[in-house]
Protein backbone atom coordinates (compact mmCIF):
# COMPACT_ATOMS: atom_id res chain seq x y z
CA UNK A 1 0.00 0.00 0.00
CA UNK A 2 2.81 2.42 0.87
CA UNK A 3 4.49 1.68 -2.45
CA UNK A 4 1.27 2.46 -4.33
CA UNK A 5 0.82 5.74 -2.48
CA UNK A 6 4.44 6.68 -3.10
CA UNK A 7 4.14 5.86 -6.80
CA UNK A 8 0.99 7.96 -7.03
CA UNK A 9 2.71 10.85 -5.27
CA UNK A 10 5.68 10.64 -7.65
CA UNK A 11 3.34 10.67 -10.64
CA UNK A 12 1.46 13.68 -9.28
CA UNK A 13 4.71 15.51 -8.62
CA UNK A 14 5.91 14.72 -12.13
CA UNK A 15 2.68 16.18 -13.45
CA UNK A 16 3.40 19.33 -11.47
CA UNK A 17 0.57 18.95 -9.00
CA UNK A 18 1.59 19.82 -5.48
CA UNK A 19 0.05 18.47 -2.30
CA UNK A 20 -1.07 22.00 -1.51
CA UNK A 21 -3.18 22.07 -4.67
CA UNK A 22 -4.92 18.89 -3.58
CA UNK A 23 -5.79 20.06 -0.07
CA UNK A 24 -9.41 20.92 0.78
CA UNK A 25 -8.29 24.33 2.07
CA UNK A 26 -6.67 25.16 -1.25
CA UNK A 27 -9.82 24.27 -3.17
CA UNK A 28 -11.91 26.33 -0.75
CA UNK A 29 -9.49 29.24 -0.91
CA UNK A 30 -9.75 29.38 -4.69
CA UNK A 31 -13.53 29.22 -4.85
CA UNK A 32 -14.97 30.55 -1.63
CA UNK A 33 -14.65 33.13 1.05
CA UNK A 34 -10.94 32.69 1.49
CA UNK A 35 -10.20 33.81 -2.06
CA UNK A 36 -12.10 37.03 -1.32
CA UNK A 37 -10.12 37.52 1.86
CA UNK A 38 -6.79 36.86 0.14
CA UNK A 39 -7.73 39.35 -2.56
CA UNK A 40 -8.78 41.95 0.01
CA UNK A 41 -5.43 41.58 1.77
CA UNK A 42 -3.58 42.01 -1.52
CA UNK A 43 -5.21 45.35 -2.30
CA UNK A 44 -4.20 46.67 1.13
CA UNK A 45 -5.92 49.95 1.98
CA UNK A 46 -6.55 51.08 -1.60
CA UNK A 47 -10.26 50.55 -1.16
CA UNK A 48 -11.50 50.32 2.42
CA UNK A 49 -15.09 49.76 1.27
CA UNK A 50 -13.95 46.57 -0.46
CA UNK A 51 -12.58 45.42 2.90
CA UNK A 52 -15.86 46.10 4.66
CA UNK A 53 -17.95 44.38 2.01
CA UNK A 54 -15.64 41.37 1.88
CA UNK A 55 -15.61 41.00 5.65
CA UNK A 56 -19.37 41.22 6.08
CA UNK A 57 -20.11 38.79 3.26
CA UNK A 58 -17.46 36.39 4.52
CA UNK A 59 -18.14 36.32 8.25
CA UNK A 60 -20.40 33.29 8.22
CA UNK A 61 -18.42 31.41 5.57
CA UNK A 62 -15.14 31.91 7.43
CA UNK A 63 -16.80 30.57 10.57
CA UNK A 64 -17.96 27.48 8.68
CA UNK A 65 -14.44 26.92 7.34
CA UNK A 66 -13.05 27.11 10.86
CA UNK A 67 -15.65 24.60 12.16
CA UNK A 68 -14.83 22.12 9.37
CA UNK A 69 -11.18 22.23 10.39
CA UNK A 70 -10.09 22.96 6.83
CA UNK A 71 -7.65 25.38 8.37
CA UNK A 72 -7.67 28.41 10.57
CA UNK A 73 -5.71 30.33 7.94
CA UNK A 74 -8.92 31.82 6.59
CA UNK A 75 -9.94 32.86 10.08
CA UNK A 76 -6.52 34.40 10.75
CA UNK A 77 -6.69 36.34 7.51
CA UNK A 78 -10.11 37.60 8.49
CA UNK A 79 -8.74 38.68 11.87
CA UNK A 80 -5.93 40.61 10.20
CA UNK A 81 -8.47 42.19 7.87
CA UNK A 82 -10.47 43.35 10.89
CA UNK A 83 -7.35 44.82 12.52
CA UNK A 84 -6.49 46.72 9.34
CA UNK A 85 -10.00 48.16 9.21
CA UNK A 86 -9.86 49.16 12.88
CA UNK A 87 -6.55 50.92 12.28
CA UNK A 88 -8.03 52.71 9.27
CA UNK A 89 -11.06 53.80 11.34
CA UNK A 90 -8.78 55.15 14.08
CA UNK A 91 -6.78 57.10 11.51
CA UNK A 92 -9.98 58.51 10.03
CA UNK A 93 -11.22 59.50 13.49
CA UNK A 94 -7.92 61.24 14.24
CA UNK A 95 -7.96 62.96 10.84
CA UNK A 96 -4.84 61.28 9.48
CA UNK A 97 -4.29 58.97 6.53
Amino acid sequence: MKATCFALLVILLLLGISCDALSPFRRYKETGCCSQLFHAKRIKLQNINSYRKTRSSCNQQAYIVDIKGIGDRCYKIQESLTKIMQKFDEQQKNGTN
